[in-house]
Order: C-alpha cells, then structure tokens, then sequence
C-alpha cells in the first residue's frame, strides 16, 4: 500500500507531466499559428508582385506596340488608359497594404504618354483616327524612356518584399 508521501509524489509527477504536455501543446498550437500567418503573408507578397511585374509587362507591350507596328491614335490612347487604370487600382491596393506611393508610376505614364502623343506623326494621324507609325527618333525617344524607367517596378516590388 502506498503511504501519502508516495501518493503527494505520484500526484507531483502526474501535475509536472500534464504542465509539460500543456505547455508543449501551447507551442506547437503557437508555432503553427504564426507558421500559417507567415505563409499567408508571403503569398500575399507573391500575388502582389506578380501583379506588378504584369503591369511592368503592360507597358512593355504597350511600348513594343507603339515602336512596332502601325496603330490609330485612339487606340494609343485607350491602351494608356486601361494600363494607367489597372496600375493605379494596384498601386492603391499596395499604398494600403505597404505603404507604396501611390503616385510612384504617375511621372512615368505621364511622360511616355507625352513622348508618344506630342509628336508631329500623331498629332498628323489623330484628326481622322488613321493608323501611323512613328519615326525612328520618336521609336528611339520611347525606348531610351523605357530603358531609364524599367526600375520604377523593381522600386515597387521592394517596397513590397521590406515590408
């Protein structure tokens, strides 16, 4: 038979086993709940840049359209527009999310808005909407623009990833 000491031991043991498995169900529940957030917080990260670089691809095929091949001004314009829509409707999301300026893209779309639409070929074809295509000093003027600006997207995406 066992005395109370043995009992008052017994009772110890079993007390410091269930506090040990308690505590060790408390980490795990705790580890797995911020693992989860992190995976969550990372695909989000994921999408977002995605995003971006579908926007960045955007304007490249935008500025290959406009150096490439024959186009009618208000499609150029309707183009720009639905580019600049999908951007800043990202960008915003971003502000929200990261802090990303929201008007971090607004000079760049400005200014190859400008470069494609003030120059004499346009402005020639854009009265009866006829498809143009630009001189090789304008072409030369777009690319040089997109080759300085390429990394405006990559300044988005590590406002994203610093976060």
């Amino acid at each position: 038979m066992l005395s109370p000491s043995d009992w008052l031991s017994i009772t110890g043991i079993a007390v410091s086993a269930i506090g040990i498995a308690v505590s060790a169900l408390v980490a795990i529940w705790i580890v797995d709940t911020l693992q989860k957030k992190l995976d969550l917080t990372h695909q989000l990260k994921d999408h977002f840049s995605k995003e971006v670089l579908a926007v960045r691809e955007q304007y490249r095929n935008l500025v290959r359209d406009l150096t490439g091949s024959s186009q009618r001004p208000k499609q150029i314009v309707n183009n720009f527009k639905m580019t600049g829509i999908y951007a800043n409707d990202l960008l915003k999301l971003l502000n929200t999310q990261y802090g990303t300026p929201t008007e971090i893209l607004q000079p760049f779309q400005t200014e190859l808005l400008s470069i494609a639409t003030e120059c004499e070929e346009y402005n020639n074809a854009y009265r009866r909407n006829k498809k143009f295509q630009y001189r090789k000093v304008t072409i030369e003027a777009i690319r040089e623009f997109e080759k300085k600006h390429d990394r405006l997207f990559y300044d988005i995406l590590m406002t994203i990833y610093n976060e």
